[in-house]
């Protein structure tokens, strides 16, 4: 027969342990980058769940992204090993088939120059040579694209986005699409119903896709993972002005090893080539031309808009 005691002891045992039919697991802390009045969080798949600015959400349920490997689709989802330290959250993607493909997507968040930087740096490696073409597709914003997205042309004039259905920045590698061609990688859109801008940007060694909702490349079949880890950086930067803005941060954050050029580049407004044409006198007649179209006075002078002031020169 079981003392008092016992029985109690028991009692207090069912209590502890004993959990409702209907309770739900405790919900996962999201995992958080912070720099400033920004921060970022994600959860344990690797999908940025929102970018908050003084805890208020500009942007939400982004997901990691999917590799194209031939006709499979492969999702980054479940990854193998998540590392976090105060400046880095690192998500590993592993798939124990044939392809040996694996993928690491590192991201940070810093504040440059008042702008704040998210920043994806993606790893891929393989051991086994590329049956078909490799396509990576990461999401570029929580919404699409809109069409005043500005697109630094490669014919060297800025346009708009309207109702192309992608930008594309051609160099290494292919892409897994066509769209209008552009001289850098990046595209800029204002931030509706905010003073901000968003600037897409990738590096410039390899190919870029801008679509509607990702940042896609290829690395043919026929190539391969050449370095292997291959390593691509995608950017997204949050900064205040107007496009010539989204310019300069684009050296600052994806060419920040590249030295700038002296201030005097900015005031060039027209460069003249001449192939020797009119027996090596063409060029000599262009110029005479441009010094009678335009007298000293204007020659210095930057257009008056957005507050610029006017070249101190002339």
């Amino acid at each position: 027969m079981k003392t008092l005691w016992e029985i109690v002891c028991a009692s207090l045992l069912s209590c502890m342990f004993v959990v409702p039919a209907n309770a739900e697991p405790a919900a996962t802390k999201p995992l958080s980058l912070r720099a400033g009045k920004e921060a970022l969080e994600f959860d344990a798949d690797g999908s940025l769940l929102r970018w908050k600015v003084s805890g208020v959400p500009i942007a939400q349920a982004v997901s990691a992204g999917s590799l194209r490997l031939g006709n499979e689709t492969i999702v980054l989802a479940k990854p193998a090993l998540v590392t976090t330290t105060r400046s880095e959250v690192v998500f590993r993607f592993r798939w124990p088939d044939e392809s040996g493909l694996a993928v690491e997507l590192r991201h940070r968040l810093a504040q440059k120059k008042g702008a704040s930087v998210w920043l994806r740096e993606v790893r891929i490696t393989s051991k086994s040579k590329l049956t078909s073409d490799l396509s990576v597709s990461l999401p570029a914003w929580s919404q699409p694209l809109p069409a005043n997205t500005w697109l630094p042309l490669v014919n060297g004039v800025g346009g708009a986005l309207g109702t192309n259905l992608a930008a594309a920045y051609r160099f290494a590698g292919s892409l897994p699409g066509d769209g209008t061609r552009l001289a850098i990688p990046l595209v800029s859109f204002p931030v509706a119903g905010d003073a901000s801008r968003i600037t897409i940007a990738t590096d410039v060694f390899f190919s870029s896709l801008f679509t509607s909702n990702a940042v896609e490349w290829t690395y043919p079949a026929r190539v391969g993972l050449e370095n292997n880890p291959e390593q691509r950086t995608v950017a997204v930067i949050r900064h205040d002005g107007w496009p010539d803005a989204a310019l300069t941060h684009f050296f600052d954050t994806v060419l920040r090893d590249v030295r700038p050029g002296p201030v005097w580049l900015h005031d060039i407004a027209m460069v003249d080539y001449d192939y020797l044409s009119d027996g090596g006198q063409g060029w000599f007649r262009d110029i005479d031309a441009l010094a009678v179209a335009l007298p000293k006075r204007v020659r210095c002078r930057k257009v008056r808009q957005r507050g610029q002031a006017a070249c101190s020169k002339g």
